[in-house]
């Protein structure tokens, strides 16, 4: 009989997928705040660049959930375009949905055994495949997410995942946009 809590193995793993993320992707000018609890999303980065060669923050942040795995489930998924290399990932279907698009949601795969990283944004994975794909999704407890292996995330990808961080600015400003067209069309001259 063991006398004393034990730590599940998942946990140890997941903390070390955390880890890689901190520690081998995201640099180290950016500030990473660990989400505690854990409610689904595990990192909340603040990006910063230099300027006037001080290091300042841009007001832009990208959340990631990452789980970390020593046996990826490694497949094809079949587009109109061909197949394309996967990780599959079983997910809870209520994990991220009600986040809307805005700021982004970086599902991340740590492989722990290859040492690599994948990821998907999952808000758009919602809206533009399973929203497509299968509308009736909601009703499920778990999905398949499908992550190409060409979303590799590494010290090399940091510039994708600056523009991940422009998303709510972008957002903001179509918002204002559309506003401001629609003021002017109901203006009277």
């Amino acid at each position: 009989m063991t006398n004393g809590k034990i730590r599940n193995i998942n946990h140890i793993i997941g903390e070390e997928g955390v880890k890689f993320i901190c520690n081998e992707v995201i640099p180290s000018e950016w500030v990473v705040r660990t989400m505690t609890p854990d409610y689904g999303i595990d990192l909340d980065v603040e990006l910063f660049d230099y300027e006037d060669g001080e290091c300042v923050t841009l007001g832009e942040h990208i959340f990631f959930q990452v789980k970390a795995t020593k046996n990826p489930r490694y497949g094809f998924y079949s587009t109109e375009f061909g197949k394309i290399r996967v990780i599959k990932y079983c997910m809870e279907v209520n994990l991220v949905e009600r986040m809307g698009s805005a700021i982004p949601v970086l599902l991340t795969i740590v492989d722990m055994v290859n040492r690599k990283a994948f990821f998907v944004c999952i808000n758009d994975y919602i809206r533009k495949i399973l929203l497509i794909k299968n509308p009736q999704y909601k009703k499920q407890n778990r999905i398949i997410i499908n992550i190409p292996v060409e979303n590799i995330l590494s010290s090399d990808s940091i510039e994708n995942l600056k523009w991940y961080g422009k998303r709510a600015k972008i957002y903001s400003l179509f918002h204002e946009m559309l506003a401001d067209i629609n003021d002017f069309q109901n203006c009277t001259f």
